[in-house]
């Protein structure tokens, strides 16, 4: 039985096309419920100078997801996310389409139903927030609250923290790549398991993108809802598409000075910090038929994302298209700045890339990574005619690919007990122990390296590459070692490569033959059972 999809209704402030004279608001109504199923879309009078309207308009509708496409300088996000709360729904099951002001770079009918069918797609993608989410915060004396809102609604409101999902998460013994991504020292590890300091979280969302398992919750910011947004965009013709963080978002429709607006050209993706869209993320939108992919930051400084990281995944992937062929990779991938006098400048035009397999917007967008470049990748080298030799080292990498000393390798297996994305894998077969990897599921975060005991030969090193010849050919078998069998029941002990290895360590020792024995002669439930 199909699953019926979540009714959404979708509001419009009716200020917005005497603001936006190349606004059709009705023309978009009709072409939203014509083209989305169980969507239900009007033009609400004085919407964004009345939120309080919300719960009335969740009610008729009987929605369980809501889209209001609101003016700049309206009514803040957070006032209508309380009245969301008061009509009983989730206060982060509303999505909010900001237009620039009167004077700013317009949108006309057809793009702005295509943002608003995005916003129906991220809203729909929500799986819903938990208190664990949630933080209180006071608002802030800039904001702008309606006259009502002012005198009944409370002076805090809650914004979204990411969480973690105890039984999906790896735990900070196998994984801990969500601590070591958090600029705000904010997760951590407490008894083995990963644990949020809401009060040191700055809800940037980096730990959602460096987590390999998609265990980390971040409602209204996950992975699934910019997925749906992403793939809904790209059912445009030729899309450019505009990764930008919240604060330049904000700075871009409203304006400091009055006339804000989006660059001509492109489609905005709002992200709470740019440092979430991964290489992968550009890749994914390429491969699925974007002419064009900005990367817009606010500029100022921020902790969480320095400018040079985003210029240097720019750089990378611009590096990598120019090795599958593309001679215009430097116009296809651009770091947009977020000032005044570089709005009008438009995406550009550059040549098809190739020939996508199938209509542009209908591959499946996957953003979490590894499997985002991955995937990307691979859909890129077909669309050229098939790339086998393709390789780029750079530490923009998302993937990485370990090389291995086979003549030092114990085939121990400390290496796959720590490896987060199960790259490395050990596994009996028959007489044998097989240690494998698989390259499309390797980032390079080198835990392997630590875990090796053999690491002062360097028997493990990870480097930050992409190979598409070894991502073509997927997991492959690193080192095989025989097994050594207890002498009393039969069971396997370990690798004879690293009980060789062991004796050689203690051979020396005084008084350590008897207990070599033991050691390469017995499995552990025969040595506690003393049986010789």
């Amino acid at each position: 039985m199909t699953e019926q999809p979540a009714r959404v209704a979708v509001a419009l402030c009716d200020d917005l096309e005497g603001s936006n004279g190349h606004l059709d608001l009705d023309a978009v109504c009709r072409s939203l419920e014509r083209s989305l199923p169980a969507v239900r879309a009007r033009v609400v009078p004085g919407l964004c100078r009345r939120p309080e309207r919300t719960p009335e308009l969740a009610s008729r509708s009987r929605a369980e997801r809501l889209v209001f496409g609101l003016c700049a300088g309206g009514a803040s996000r957070h006032e209508f996310q309380t009245w969301v709360r008061r009509a009983g729904l989730d206060p982060f099951a509303l999505e909010v389409v900001g237009l620039p002001a009167q004077g700013a770079a317009p949108r006309d009918t057809r793009q702005m139903t295509l943002l608003l069918a995005a916003a129906v797609a991220r809203a729909r993608a929500f799986a819903g927030s938990e208190p664990e989410h949630l933080r209180p915060r006071l608002l802030a004396l800039e904001e702008t609250l309606s006259r009502r809102s002012l005198l009944t609604l409370p002076s805090f409101t809650y914004e979204a923290v990411p969480g973690v999902d105890p039984p999906s998460c790896l735990g900070a013994r196998q994984c801990g790549l969500c601590v070591q991504a958090c600029p705000a020292e904010a997760m951590r590890s407490q008894g083995g398991r990963i644990v949020v300091d809401k009060d040191r979280c700055k809800a940037c969302g980096l730990c959602v993108v460096a987590c390999p398992v998609d265990a980390i919750r971040f409602p209204g910011s996950s992975l699934p809802q910019y997925e749906a947004e992403v793939s809904t965009l790209l059912g445009a013709e030729r899309p450019a598409l505009l990764f930008t963080c919240r604060q330049a978002a904000a700075t871009l429709v409203a304006g400091a000075d009055g006339d804000g607006g989006w660059f001509p050209g492109w489609l905005p993706i709002e992200v709470p910090c740019l440092g979430m869209v991964t290489p992968g993320w550009v890749l994914q939108a390429l491969a699925g038929g974007a002419q064009a992919v900005g990367l817009c930051s606010c500029g100022q400084g921020c902790r969480f994302c320095t400018e040079s990281l985003f210029e240097d995944r720019a750089a990378f992937v611009r590096a990598l298209l120019h090795l599958l062929g593309d001679e215009s990779a430097s116009e296809r991938v651009r770091v947009v700045p977020a000032e005044r006098e570089e709005r009008s400048r438009a995406p550009g035009s550059p040549p098809p890339f190739g020939e996508p397999r199938g209509a542009a917007g209908a591959r499946r967008i996957v953003l979490g990574e590894p499997a985002a470049t991955v995937e990307a990748i691979l859909a890129l080298g077909e669309r050229v005619g098939g790339v086998e030799e393709l390789s780029l080292a750079d530490a923009a990498s998302p993937l990485g690919l370990v090389r291995l000393r086979e003549e030092t390798c114990t085939t121990c297996g400390s290496c796959a007990d720590v490896c987060p994305t199960g790259a490395l894998a050990l596994e009996e077969s028959g007489e044998e122990v097989v240690l494998s990897y698989d390259p499309t599921r390797c980032v390079p975060c080198r835990r392997c390296v630590s875990a090796c005991p053999e690491a002062a030969e360097e028997t493990l090193r990870v480097e930050a590459v992409i190979d598409l010849a070894s991502l073509g050919r997927g997991r492959a078998t690193l080192k095989r070692e025989t097994l050594a069998r207890c002498r009393n029941c039969g069971r396997p002990i370990a690798p004879r490569r690293m009980l060789g290895r062991l004796r050689e360590l203690l051979g020396k020792e005084p008084g350590a033959e008897p207990l070599l024995e033991i050691l390469s002669e017995l499995c552990a439930d025969c040595r506690v059972r003393g049986t010789s």
